[in-house]
């Protein structure tokens, strides 16, 4: 049941929200494979074009690449990623395919990151104005990473948790207090969210565990 927890939630940044992306037509088509094998146990791999569109393959697609190709195109290339990746052989393990979707979710910098959707709220400094209205704001081991929301998930900037200096908010809004050692100051990031009580439960709960891990009291 742990893996596939895990494997749902692999899935869901590399396939659906497209929040850890992927760079490769190849490994795009590899992934929609396991995906789909994953998804049709006992109906077996559809083995042919016809029959991926039949189960609209796009679906299996991620985002930024969903509407690149037609559904035909991208069911061609789906037959080389199923023989590619194990995933239409007749005695395929399930668990097996799961854990390699996983594996490649695992070799991202943002892999096992709690995700938020954003909205921002201020306009300064720099740093900030530079940045879309619509925000990702992801928070794993590495530290708070902030992604243009649009399609294709644009990497804005990443900081440690030491350059998270305070952070805090109501039931609509959250802020934070940033360093920014590009220009040695801080700067405010004012966000509007439904969810900024886990925000803020999730920065200290890292910032514990590496306390911790480090041994600081």
């Amino acid at each position: 049941m742990y893996n596939r927890l895990i494997y749902l939630q692999a899935e869901d940044d590399l396939i659906s929200t497209g929040n850890l992306l992927v760079e490769s037509e190849q490994q795009v088509a590899e992934l929609a494979a396991l995906s789909i094998a994953v998804a049709m146990p006992d109906e077996g791999f559809p083995g042919s074009v016809p029959a991926l569109v039949n189960i609209d393959v796009p679906e299996f697609i991620p985002p930024n690449w969903r509407h690149t190709k037609s559904s035909e195109e991208w069911a061609t290339l789906i037959l080389g990623g199923a023989a590619r990746a194990g995933a239409n052989t007749a005695d395929a393990d399930l668990d097996d395919l799961q854990l390699k979707l996983i594996h490649v979710a695992s070799q991202h910098p943002y892999y096992g990151a709690h995700w938020f959707y954003c909205h921002r709220v201020n306009d300064q400094p720099d740093i900030v104005a530079a940045m879309p209205r619509d925000l990702v704001i992801g928070f794993n081991a590495d530290g708070m990473h902030i992604l243009d929301a649009a399609e294709g998930r644009a990497a804005l900037a990443t900081f440690g948790y030491a350059d998270i200096y305070r952070w805090g908010g109501s039931s609509s809004q959250f802020s934070l207090i940033i360093w920014d050692a590009e220009v040695e100051s801080t700067f405010e990031l004012i966000l509007t969210t439904a969810q900024a009580a886990d925000m803020a439960a999730i920065i200290l709960d890292y910032i514990n565990a590496i306390m911790a891990a480090t041994g600081v009291n």
